[in-house]
């Protein structure tokens, strides 16, 4: 059986990425908190947020960039505690 040279069509890649920016709401859900904890942080600098056509919108990676900080100030706060902890030990 001799096959001819064909061409296949191929469908494009469907790929399946997270949108850019989140509303207030959909941000708030991510993190799980509420929408005025949101505006909290947002009103403190410790999100902020991308305004487009007079909304407010948050990136994916400035909540990510949000959650890692605090990952990272909680490590910190840790190893202080058991640091503080061994000297008053000895």
């Amino acid at each position: 059986m001799q096959l001819q040279n064909q061409t296949i069509p191929r469908e494009p890649l469907a790929v399946h990425l997270p949108p850019l920016v989140l509303d207030r709401n959909e941000a708030a859900q991510a993190l799980r908190i509420s929408t005025r904890k949101l505006d909290y942080l947002i009103e403190r600098g410790e999100i902020t947020p991308v305004r487009i056509d007079g909304r407010v919108l948050v990136a994916w990676a400035e909540l990510l960039r949000f959650v890692e900080s605090k990952s990272a100030v909680d490590e910190t706060a840790l190893a202080s505690e058991v640091c503080s902890a061994a000297v008053e030990v000895t």
